[in-house]
């Protein structure tokens, strides 16, 4: 699965020095520290050394920023913003709160980028911070409960990230790395790569080699369309090529940045709106529309936003994703352990949580077995339909990107969407590309393929005319000063 990008990608800059001032995130479910998840797809193919055998090229600090900023502004971790030299995250940072040198006065908390007296319900303060300790990989499960490098924090315990397993105390992906090919301590031979978990004098096809690693140079964060390119700033590999997923959108040091939430970059980058405002649909605005809540200063839909699912700054961690305000595995997939993994095909999980295949068996339709069934190929243990399997398809460790899914073994969109540079897009619902590719929605939201408002639409802008100063109760009703809009009504 690709959700583990983040983890390695956190791994890699961990000298750089971009700290983490307070979790952003939090996920809602249950699950301890699995000490031998590996993903079911195998489709990460970045692998984490720790072993004495290098698996990639050592890093020479090249990072992608994709189409935006040149280089060296962009954060490695996703939500990242920086501030002169440091990494921090706004939305915590109580020397930073809310943007870069703002600070909350003496006794006061950061939450959810606003100065206040005390934290939203559901965080819980660390040092002037509101985190979420179910999913801050700095305070997880408690304050300064630090994960390690290549775990993420699921259900307030540290795991390892999807598609990857603890060997010795290290989070591995043992379809690629050569100290621990196929299983931990399985070392590759001098001379030898790891491919798909078995080591061999060349790498599968589609496979490059980035030292003694095998590696999709086309969906690996890690090394994005060559060895050592490593996307930073929350950005997938797409295609080879660093990208932001969805409708985000590179900004500078800000990373990916949601412009229809973000206050900072409201409807675009750099666009800041004033103190005091919202940002709403990509427009500023004095409050949230009736299907919105407020957390902090952007307006959400907490059934089904992945960093406030259910409530304001709650994440979804461990490949779980936000489906009617709580946070599930998709479907397929079960919680293992604070992962999500496919149990019929899972060699850690085969079957159930925590049953595991013995040295050489293989994961077959859920039960351990010699080899794979019928129709199945053997991808590091897991037996996988490389006919329809996004992580390998039409070969192991060929990964689907950009919205893709494998079909007839080739990666293409699904049916009722749309590739729109370079992605697939659901063109029902996505305001950039509302109805047809390029159509963006300069106001409102995308609603069955058209741009619609949601409140009363007061030129090309979207408002709500119980609570707007200058549309009070209708289009350019302006409250005289001093005046606030109530109801509709000045007063």
């Amino acid at each position: 699965m690709r959700v583990l990008n983040l983890a390695l990608v956190l791994a890699l800059f961990a000298g750089f020095g971009c700290g983490d001032d307070g979790a952003t995130d939090a996920g809602g479910d249950s699950g301890t520290a699995d000490s031998g998840t590996a993903d079911s797809g195998a489709g990460d193919t970045g692998a984490a050394d720790s072993g004495a055998i290098d698996s990639g090229p050592a890093d020479t600090g090249t990072t992608d920023t994709g189409t935006g900023d040149g280089g060296t502004g962009i954060c490695p971790g996703a939500d990242e913003t920086r501030c002169g030299t440091e990494c921090v995250l706004l939305a915590s940072d109580a020397a930073n709160c809310g943007a870069c040198g703002t600070a909350c006065a003496s006794g006061d908390v950061c939450d959810l980028g606003v100065c206040s007296a005390m934290c939203t319900t559901g965080l819980t303060e660390c040092g002037g911070a509101c985190v979420d300790t179910g999913s801050s990989d700095a305070h997880c499960g408690a304050c300064d409960n630090a994960c390690s490098a290549g775990e993420v924090c699921s259900a307030g315990a540290c795991v390892c990230a999807p598609g990857t397993m603890d060997c010795g105390g290290a989070c591995v992906d043992v379809t690629s790395d050569p100290a621990h090919c196929g299983a931990c301590d399985a070392a590759c031979a001098t001379g030898e790569v790891c491919s798909s978990g078995t080591c061999a004098v060349d790498c599968g096809m589609g496979l490059t080699a980035c030292g003694a690693a095998c590696v999709d140079t086309n969906a690996d964060v890690m090394n994005c369309g060559g060895c050592g390119t490593t996307c930073a700033g929350g950005q997938d590999c797409n295609a080879g090529t660093c990208e932001c997923p969805g409708t985000d959108e590179l900004c500078g040091g800000a990373g990916c940045v949601d412009t229809a939430s973000d206050v900072n970059h409201c409807g675009g980058c750099d666009a800041a709106c004033a103190r005091g405002e919202v940002c709403t649909s990509g427009a500023c605005a004095i409050d949230c529309p009736g299907d919105k809540t407020l957390c902090g200063t952007r307006c959400v839909d907490t059934l089904g936003n992945n960093n406030n699912c259910g409530g304001c700054g709650i994440e979804c961690t461990g490949g779980r994703a936000c489906t009617a305000g709580a946070c599930e595995c998709p479907a397929g997939t079960t919680l293992c352990g604070g992962v999500c993994v496919i149990l019929d095909a899972d060699p850690a999980n085969c079957g159930a949580c925590g049953m595991a295949c013995a040295m050489g068996e293989v994961c077959s339709a859920g039960t351990c077995a010699a080899m794979c069934g019928t129709g199945l190929t053997d991808c590091a243990g897991a037996c996988v339909d490389t006919i329809t399997d996004a992580d390998n398809c039409s070969a192991c460790g060929l990964g689907c990107t950009g919205g893709r899914v494998c079909d007839a073994s080739a990666c293409t969109c699904p049916s009722t969407w749309l590739e729109c540079d370079g992605k697939c897009i659901d063109p029902m619902t996505n305001p950039k590309n509302c109805g047809a590719c390029d159509t963006r929605c300069s106001f409102g939201e995308c609603v069955s393929g058209a741009c619609t408002c949601e409140t009363t639409e007061c030129g090309l802008m979207c408002v709500n005319t119980n609570v707007d100063e200058m549309h009070c109760g209708g289009c350019d009703i302006a409250c005289a000063t001093g005046e606030r809009c109530t109801g509709g009504t000045c007063s």
